[in-house]
């Protein structure tokens, strides 16, 4: 009798013991995915910032002034707004799903580099009718989505 119960404790155990296991691994592999694909859009919407912002900032108004330039000039300038926007709830959410993965310095940079990047596509000549093309802008965005992307795939990847 004193076997039998031994063995019905141990084989209690060992399966209260794997279950608790099971669901800690499953949770920890859950928020990792969840992470992976939050970064994963997040990057989507940042190489859609970057592209729609190089594009705006690499055309010169004052040379090409046809209706059709126009208006790609202000969809342009409504889709990065609409992105930038986007983008800082996205980095809102990745920061507080990876927070346990992040460091303090790292978060830091994600929260201000939309401030950054903010500043730098809608200063100067933002909405303005004779837009300069501008190479040294569009080479300071690079810089500041390249240092980005290397944040988010290091965590991602």
């Amino acid at each position: 009798m004193n076997a039998i119960l031994v063995s019905v404790i141990s084989s209690v155990s060992g399966a209260l013991a794997a279950y608790t296991f099971n669901f800690f691994h499953w949770r920890m592999v859950n928020k990792n995915q969840s992470m992976i694909e939050s970064g994963k859009v997040l990057l989507n919407y940042i190489e859609k910032i970057e592209t729609t912002s190089m594009k705006y900032w690499s055309t010169d108004s004052l040379t090409d002034d046809t209706q059709r330039v126009k208006s790609e000039k202000k969809i342009n300038e409504i889709e990065l707004k609409s992105l930038l926007k986007l983008t800082n709830s996205l980095i809102n959410d990745f920061t507080s799903i990876s927070h346990d993965k992040l460091l303090a310095s790292e978060a830091f940079k994600l929260h201000s580099f939309l401030e950054k990047c903010f500043d730098l596509i809608t200063g100067d000549e933002f909405e303005t009718i004779d837009k300069k093309a501008d190479f040294n802008k569009c080479a300071k965005l690079a810089n500041e989505f390249n240092l980005i992307k290397v944040i988010i795939l290091k965590k991602t990847y």
